[in-house]
């Protein structure tokens, strides 16, 4: 499966890491005031508890707590229950082990009424204002709960067969149902504590987490109550509904949501307005370096600015006015070139076609055979001669060109030495330009390995094949000679010499005896072909 490579432009990278940069900021601020806020809230919370549960301590005076005493002496005696239901109860969860009947009556005792009416008290003071001590705390029609109020009540340790956490209710400020559907907390409800009796038994207890039950969430604490022998009589219980504190944070936590998406939208008009003051200039060094490309050195881009994308501007115009001086300098040297060139065609050439002439002159066989090698090497230079006129028009090198190459080399070198040549060849070469350095040393390996095969083959075919592939461009040259010579006779020179030159355009290079001799080339297409330069001014 093919990936999809997506690029994201540069205004767009900067609007991005600004937005991110911002909301992130945004959000580690917001997160840390959210944090120490909820954190303040608790705290505080927590030492109120502990404060009210203090003060509410203080108000179970000696009769009160000698009530308390034979209160919890009856409750224990009086309860009944199933030991495995106990022992299965979750956390939090109750049980009424004291049968319907005896709880009336130990509601209705003198006892429980006295510690019903100091936990009243305490729960009244929690959500009342402040009004005259009054004999009779009436129930509330309604729990009371939602309005932040402090449940207020005592228990005190099971039975030691029972586990640790097994507690027992001696009395609530709120032991009788309400019409808002609290059940009622009676008298000998066991219930599983969330935390061990031994741990909450000796010391004042406010729990960190919030509990959070079928009726309300609360911040919990309890404060032992304590006889003469600083004996734990009961523990006095202290439920503070949290519910207008968390309902005051979700509104500031909502406040933050709205702060973080403020700075988000506001992160994204500025990175916008900032890409694009940035964007302006670089939009000018992009079309100028296009232009560039396309071999359009007149392009020059105006940035006013005076900061770095201004200087960047200074530069890159300097840059094109050096290239086009350069351009210039090449192209008068390249004419200068061009005119020593056509002068070696005109004068060297001509000396060369008259030695030809004369060399091929009806002579006598001896000297027609000693004027052989002067005929011989006068064609060589015209052909060299006529490879320096071709190679000021490299533009048009390719490899149809080579081909061309390979059978004048052919007439010149092998032909007069009566060895012909085969050349297999594809219809369709690319017509696309190959690299000049390419072309020049391909052209230089054709002309040793042609003057190898006429000094060491005694070979009368030579055959070359040219083949393109998508990826290289094989070339074997071969003939049906014999064996060459040891290095001695010169095989050694001349093949060094090609490998260099294959080596030097980053081809490969095989050689050996099959059939004759035989030497591949492989060539990389991208080491092949290259696009023609030219310069607009």
């Amino acid at each position: 499966m093919q990936k999809i490579k997506m690029t994201l432009s540069f205004q767009w990278k900067i609007r991005i890491v600004l937005c991110l940069l911002s909301v992130s900021l945004t959000s580690l601020g917001v997160y840390c005031f959210y944090f120490m806020t909820y954190q303040m809230t608790m705290d505080l919370l927590r030492k109120n508890l502990r404060d009210v549960g203090n003060t509410g301590a203080m108000l179970f005076d000696h009769e009160d707590r000698e009530a308390m005493k034979r209160l919890k002496a009856a409750a224990l005696q009086a309860s009944i229950f199933d030991r495995q239901v106990v022992e299965a109860l979750p956390q939090g969860g109750t049980f009424k082990s004291i049968p319907p009947e005896r709880v009336k009556e130990l509601h209705a005792s003198k006892d429980f009424q006295m510690i019903l009416h100091r936990l009243k008290m305490i729960n009244h003071a929690s959500y009342k204002e402040a009004s005259p001590l009054l004999k009779e705390y009436e129930i509330e029609e309604v729990s009371g709960l939602e309005k932040g109020m402090m449940a207020a009540y005592l228990m005190i340790g099971a039975m030691d067969s029972l586990p640790e956490d097994i507690c027992m209710y001696l009395a609530s400020s709120g032991p009788e149902p309400t019409i808002d559907g609290w059940p009622g907390n009676p008298i000998g409800n066991l219930f599983r504590a969330f935390n061990p009796w031994s741990r909450i038994s000796q010391k004042i207890f406010i729990g960190n987490e919030l509990i959070t039950d079928d009726f309300y969430q609360s911040l919990s604490g309890t404060i032992p109550i304590l006889d003469e022998t600083h004996t734990p009589i009961a523990l006095l219980g202290m439920d503070y509904s949290v519910g207008r504190e968390l309902n005051k944070l979700n509104h500031l936590k909502w406040i933050c949501f709205a702060l973080i998406a403020g700075s988000f939208l506001l992160a994204l008009l500025l990175s916008f307005f900032i890409s694009r003051v940035l964007n302006a200039p670089l939009g000018l060094l992009h079309r100028a370096a296009i232009n560039v490309s396309q071999n359009n050195y007149t392009a020059m881009v105006d940035i006013k600015s005076a900061d770095e994308f201004g200087l960047l501007g200074k530069v890159f115009n300097q840059m094109l006015a050096n290239i086009r001086r350069s351009f210039r300098s090449l192209e008068m040297k390249n004419r200068q070139l061009a005119s020593v060139v056509g002068d070696m065609h005109d004068g060297v050439g001509s000396i060369l076609t008259s030695i030809a002439m004369i060399s091929q002159a009806n002579h006598t066989t001896d000297v027609r055979e000693k004027l052989e090698p002067i005929n011989r090497l006068s064609q060589q230079g015209l052909s060299e001669v006529r490879f320096l006129m071709d190679a000021l028009e490299y533009e048009k090198c390719d490899l149809s060109k080579i081909a061309e190459e390979v059978e004048m080399l052919a007439a010149d070198i092998l032909k007069p030495m009566g060895i012909s040549l085969t050349l297999a060849r594809l219809d369709t070469l690319s017509r696309q330009p190959i690299d000049f350095n390419v072309f020049l040393e391909l052209h230089r390996v054709f002309r040793e390995a042609f003057t190898n095969i006429i000094k060491h083959s005694n070979a009368v075919n030579c055959k070359v094949d040219i083949e393109l592939s998508d990826s290289d461009c094989h070339i074997r040259i071969q003939d049906n000679g014999n064996c060459f010579a040891d290095e001695s006779a010169g095989l050694g020179r001349g093949l060094k010499s090609i490998a260099i030159r294959i080596q030097r355009i980053g081809g490969t290079l095989e050689y050996g005896h099959k059939n004759g001799f035989q030497i591949n080339i492989t060539l990389p297409t991208e080491v092949l072909h290259k696009t023609s330069v030219s310069s607009t001014h």
